[in-house]
């Protein structure tokens, strides 16, 4: 009695095996893709965290005493454009 199962070539013992093993390269594959696309976009945001405001940077430069007032407040006039 020939059943779906004896018949299907997926389910039959020379094919199984080869059709398992190219499916669990693929999930690997595409979970490997997954970790990497993650790693990726996690570096971006990183990327974009780490640009200071340009206000901040002048309020820095002035609290080091690398500007005086009045470039102080010229340039941030020029930075609220």
């Amino acid at each position: 009695m020939y059943t779906f199962i004896n018949r299907c070539p997926i389910f039959n013992n020379s094919y199984g095996g080869l059709v398992m093993m190219i499916f669990g390269i693929v999930l690997i594959g595409i979970v490997v893709y997954i970790i990497l696309r993650g790693n990726e976009k996690s570096r971006l945001y990183s990327r974009d965290k780490s640009v200071e405001d340009p206000i901040e940077i002048l309020k820095q430069r002035y609290a080091k005493g690398l500007i005086n007032k009045e470039e102080f407040l010229k340039m941030k006039e020029e930075l609220n454009k």
